[in-house]
């Protein structure tokens, strides 16, 4: 068990599982010459000389000149700094090539930036990816956001989510929300307290769920929840960018706008933080 377990701890740090093998068998051992550690790791001598050669290199294993050669491990201590110290050479070189990749792909992305987008339509399936997706959209947003949201997930708002949108207000982004009325007024906005004192957040109630569920972001993007009904865990959402598409959720969303029931400012003073 404690031979298998360092195997898995040494394979983490970079060996293969046949390299961490031989190495601790020479450890266990002490010294020995290629044909003792074979028989005790059950490795074949071949693939030992082969992978003797590669733990010298690395300065795991020393080799003494005499007839059979006779191999040596590296003090455990060592050995595990020498790999700590491979693995983050080998993570900064990672980082370095994947800024480059990052770089290359914004510039590749800019000289693209002068075309005209086509239309597109994204099916988000899961939880994790609409969050992702939506606090993207969030803080992109420069101007305005549009949501038709049920009550209950208003009140269960994310915190993520919530810090974005409590961002987006405060550097002048303006939302309006639509929602079903609740009984009382206070168990919705004692959770959208901070947003509703920023001045730029609207909400206003219709008397029953929406059927429809979305965001618009900046009049030029739309999320749609495809499953109203369901909780906010087992939705799938669809964006687009389609602006015939997403005129028509701003007409949409407007009619409701303008005929729900104005909220009650009153009721936040005797709402606490």
């Amino acid at each position: 068990m404690m031979l298998q377990n360092g195997i898995r701890t040494l394979a983490r740090l970079g060996l293969t599982p046949n390299q961490a093998k031989i190495y601790l068998t020479l450890a266990t051992i002490g010294i020995a010459n290629a044909r003792t550690i074979s028989q005790k790791s059950g490795i074949a001598r071949p693939e030992v000389y082969i992978i003797m050669r590669t733990l010298e290199k690395i300065g795991l294993v020393e080799k003494a000149i005499t007839s059979p050669a006779m191999f040596k491990a590296t003090p455990i201590s060592d050995a595990a700094s020498i790999l700590l110290n491979q693995r983050k050479q080998a993570t900064a070189e990672l980082h370095t090539e994947l800024k480059k990749l990052t770089t290359n792909f914004k510039h590749n992305n800019s000289a693209k930036a002068s075309e005209q987008d086509a239309p597109e339509f994204i099916l988000i399936p899961n939880k994790e990816a609409n969050l992702r997706k939506r606090s993207i959209l969030i803080n992109k947003t420069l101007g305005n956001i549009e949501l038709l949201s049920s009550s209950n997930r208003l009140q269960t708002m994310p915190h993520p989510i919530f810090e974005d949108t409590l961002a987006a207000l405060r550097r002048g982004v303006k939302i309006r929300v639509v929602t079903e009325k609740p009984k009382d007024e206070a168990l919705v906005t004692a959770t959208l307290k901070k947003c509703l004192e920023t001045g730029k957040f609207e909400i206003r109630y219709i008397l029953d769920h929406p059927s429809i569920l979305l965001a618009i972001f900046d009049n030029k993007a739309a999320l749609i929840t495809t499953k109203a009904t369901t909780d906010a865990a087992e939705s799938s959402e669809l964006w687009t960018n389609n602006l015939c598409i997403v005129k028509a959720l701003e007409d949409y969303f407007e009619v409701f706008w303008l005929t729900s029931i104005k909220h009650d400012n009153s009721v936040l003073a005797n709402i606490n933080a």
